[in-house]
């Protein structure tokens, strides 16, 4: 099973953007497989840059699965012809996960319960996005189980072995809540009158600590998952998580 079907499983007919032309057997170069396709010009145009994520990269056809799936949201025509209100796509568009009958816009803090206590349902697919530009069926995978991969922009991310995932995050609380912000949790970088407000020793421990793992995809996930200021002030707490 490819994303793009676990997608559109959760879509009723009327969500599913009649496609441009009659469907014809092909091979869906999303996902690989033979089935209804049309031609592939009419989903993916000249500026398509993502031809190394597809599964037949040389096939000229897309599935009819792949175009309801990425083109859920498009404008579509009401019954009398007219052309409806145009709303964003949110396989491209939004941060999502997708499991069988079930397709979720969600914000940091479904994908933070996700990332550390597990999807609740399996098979799923999991994409979050800070550019709202590229297609995340193309990058999120499906998992199995339910602690899995994630796809976060260009990034693939291994949230698999939660006891690994948990205890980055501790530690990344830890440094958040001694006074070190995101920017520099993030970067690395610490002006010097803010590491005298947290202290020497407590940053040069969590510095040698990030050093040779902030570059590592998990850590960019989850510190951009790290509750916001506002969160921290409304009373937030790790215990449901932990």
């Amino acid at each position: 099973m490819h994303t793009v079907d676990l997608i559109v499983s959760a879509l009723s007919d009327a969500q599913k953007i009649p496609t441009p032309v009659t469907p014809e057997w092909g091979i869906c170069c999303v996902t690989g497989e033979e089935t209804m396709t049309i031609p592939r010009k009419k989903l993916f145009g000249n500026s398509f840059m993502d031809a190394n994520k597809l599964a037949a990269p040389d096939s000229d056809r897309v599935g009819v699965n792949a175009w309801w799936a990425m083109q859920y949201g498009a404008a579509g025509r009401n019954e009398d012809g007219t052309i409806k209100k145009r709303r964003k796509k949110p396989e491209m568009q939004a941060c999502w996960w997708a499991t069988i009958g079930d397709f979720r816009v969600i914000g940091k803090p479904e994908i933070r319960q996700m990332v550390l206590t597990g999807s609740p349902s399996t098979p799923w697919a999991g994409w979050v996005t800070t550019s709202y530009k590229k297609h995340g069926a193309l990058r999120a995978p499906v998992n199995a189980a339910s602690f899995g991969i994630w796809a976060f922009d260009d990034l693939i991310v291994d949230a698999s072995d939660r006891n690994r995932v948990l205890s980055w995050w501790r530690r990344l609380r830890q440094a958040q809540d001694a006074g070190i912000g995101r920017t520099a949790i993030e970067t690395g970088e610490l002006s010097p009158k803010l590491i005298i407000r947290v202290g020497v020793d407590i940053w040069q421990a969590f510095d040698r600590w990030a050093r040779t793992r902030r570059q590592a995809p998990l850590y960019k996930l989850l510190a951009y998952l790290l509750p916001s200021q506002k969160e921290l002030k409304d009373g937030y707490s790790d215990e449901q998580y932990l």
